[in-house]
């Protein structure tokens, strides 16, 4: 087997969950990354604070490897919105392209090699602005992969040329349009408007804590697209009680809690670049029967 080193400097967004964070990171662990970033948010409260300071602690000690760390450890809390987004600011200050992880993402192995790979072939090609690790559903192809304006934040990949040039800017233009067109405007399908009209308007208002709404907007309106592995690479091992912005349910581990698979190497390549419309609709539907049954079954 081709022996894999891992260059491509590494994020690592944790918080509170000291039991998600030790499973990926011994995952983080395994491949060795020269370079790993640490973000964490501060603490709510005291006793918060005593387990953010023992994850912490937990990650510096156990970085064995050669291995350059740097840290982005807050004292005060920010909140998942502006913890999240600054660090990945922070993260593309500093660095030209990037993995970024966050605590609940369980990778496979095959994720960083797969994202290494693929920033590197297409780190010169505008209109590809991310490399995703998840899917919630395998595709049959011939190839390692194929493209979609259709985007997955558990477990990722990106250039500073790809998040400078959309995160802000969409943040600031989502602000000062009229809420109802802005929304036509990326969405000009009914159906997927009706799947993403709620969350845009709870994140507007600040009723949902997330940060991913100007980037994943943003490369949508602007018929960006996500490279997409064929088969899963990240397990999501944190949609139980603690999870941020929706409360843990039978519906949401049936339809996201998905199992890691491997990709084969070496990778095969599409001809060309043009988005896969079946694999989106695919997604889009599933997402819209999963929103569909919680509001049958929660209502």
């Amino acid at each position: 087997m081709e022996k894999f080193e891992l260059m491509t400097p590494v994020l690592f967004m944790v918080f509170n969950r000291s039991e998600l964070t030790i499973k990926v990171f011994k995952e983080i662990k395994k491949a060795k990354p020269k370079i790993l970033f640490v973000a964490s948010d501060g603490p709510r409260t005291r006793k918060e604070g005593e387990k953010i300071k023992k994850i912490r602690d937990y990650i510096l000690k156990n970085v064995d490897w050669e291995c350059d760390v740097e840290t982005l450890f807050r004292k005060k809390n920010l909140g998942c919105r502006a913890a999240c987004s600054g660090a990945i600011d922070w993260f593309f200050h500093n660095v030209e392209q990037g993995i970024i992880l966050e605590d609940d993402c369980l990778p496979d192995q095959n994720f960083f090699r797969f994202c290494q790979e693929m920033l590197e072939r297409y780190k010169n090609y505008d209109k590809i602005v991310s490399v995703n690790g998840y899917i919630s559903k395998t595709f049959a192809s011939e190839n390692s992969y194929d493209f979609s304006k259709k985007i997955s934040l558990w477990g990722w990949a990106s250039w500073r040329r790809a998040w400078e040039g959309i995160y802000r800017k969409e943040e600031r233009y989502m602000r000062t349009v009229d809420s109802g067109e802005y929304i036509k405007e990326v969405f000009p399908n009914f159906f997927e408007r009706i799947l993403f009209r709620k969350r845009f308007f709870d994140s507007i208002v600040g009723r949902v804590s997330t940060w991913e709404f100007p980037w994943v907007f943003g490369i949508i309106r602007k018929k960006y697209l996500n490279i997409i592995p064929k088969v899963n690479l990240i397990e999501n091992i944190g949609i139980d009680e603690e999870y941020t912005n929706t409360r843990p349910n039978f519906i949401d581990k049936k339809f996201l809690e998905i199992k890691r698979s491997r990709l084969k190497f070496p990778l095969k390549h599409p001809l060309s670049i043009k988005p896969n419309k079946s694999l989106y609709r695919r997604t889009i539907l599933r997402d819209l029967l999963r929103i569909i049954l919680k509001k049958i079954f929660f209502i």
